[in-house]
């Protein structure tokens, strides 16, 4: 399973992202979005965290999937390797 970040360029694109996506099925597993709130900045968000993305998703599939909610700023993918107790799959 991977992870990735989307941020938006506000609040609102992102809780609307969170709100919508949250709990959907995308190839057949749960997608978890919540918001990413790093402790230095408490009051506003505006960057998503993506869990359990599907192995053939990338920067692109993640970016069309979250820009239906706002306008974003910046999208990564990552998969942990097998080093690092994963399975060589891409990570957001």
């Amino acid at each position: 399973k991977g992870h990735g970040y989307v941020q938006y360029e506000t609040d609102e694109a992102a809780k609307s992202a969170i709100e919508k996506l949250d709990g959907t099925l995308v190839v057949g597993k749960e997608v978890q979005v919540g918001a990413f709130v790093p402790r230095e900045i408490r009051a506003t968000f505006k960057q998503c965290y993506v869990k359990n993305l599907p192995f053939e998703w990338d920067e692109k599939r993640l970016r069309a999937e979250f820009e239906k909610f706002g306008e974003i700023e910046s999208v990564a993918v990552r998969f942990p390797s097998r080093k690092e107790g994963g399975d060589d799959k891409p990570r957001a």
